[in-house]
């Protein structure tokens, strides 16, 4: 496989912002793809003291026996700012076989900081509360009818912001609802499924993360039938 360009080409997916998709081996934790080269060909049951969040995570997934595991992990960066992390490890077909070879179980390894998704929202939500301090502040510098009416504009403004709210978080909901659906499928041995989400932000991205990753295992079903042809 990593003699395959067009499958090295969609075995490793960066994320907007900093997360990434790479691809392994579920029976031995194997990296067998991943953005730093250094990882390559070195297990994840390393991460044990390096990152201990992940490897819990990890030995949650493989303990189980579930097909998919999705959690939040303690990350330390370079500065040494702890920060939030999303890890998600799915099961990918039964052991197939690449060019003559089995290939022993795939898993589909995904990690990305929560805040490249909270970040635009909080940025909303302190414009929203600078914009409420500023009003606050006039109406107080106002006479009895002029606060009366400032009144009445920050409830409606209170209120838009609210149903505004609400649409931006079914935006989001929705797309990572039809994501997970979609994860489950696949952990079944369903490929014939389709992403229908095209929100152009970090969610879409993922989203295009997942049909990549699609395309890639069906590639290997196919060269798994040709095989079996043979």
């Amino acid at each position: 496989m990593k003699n395959d360009p067009y499958f090295a080409s969609i075995a490793v997916q960066m994320l907007e912002g900093r997360g990434y998709c790479c691809l392994g081996q579920s029976d031995n934790a194997l990296l067998l793809f991943a953005p730093n080269p250094k990882l390559v060909g070195t297990s994840m049951w390393a991460l044990k003291n390096t990152i201990p969040g992940m490897y819990n995570l990890l030995w949650t997934h493989v303990s189980t026996g579930v097909k998919a595991t999705a959690g939040t992990y303690d990350w330390q960066d370079p500065d040494g700012s702890i920060k939030m992390k999303y890890g998600y490890f799915l099961d990918l077909e039964e052991e197939m076989i690449y060019d003559g070879k089995p290939t022993g179980e795939l898993v589909f390894v995904a990690t990305a900081y929560l805040d490249d998704f909270s970040e635009p929202a909080e940025a909303v939500e302190e414009s929203i509360n600078s914009s409420m301090e500023a009003t606050t502040a006039n109406i107080d510098s106002k006479t009895d009818s002029v606060t009366t009416r400032n009144v009445i504009i920050v409830v409606a403004i209170a209120v838009l912001a609210a149903v505004v709210a609400f649409f931006v978080a079914r935006s989001v909901t929705k797309p990572v609802r039809q994501l997970t659906a979609v994860a489950d499928k696949i952990s079944k041995g369903d490929l014939d499924v389709t992403i229908d989400v095209k929100s152009k932000d970090e969610i879409g991205d993922l989203a295009n993360s997942f049909e990549r990753m699609v395309a890639a295992v069906r590639f290997l079903s196919q060269d798994q039938e040709k095989g079996d042809k043979q």
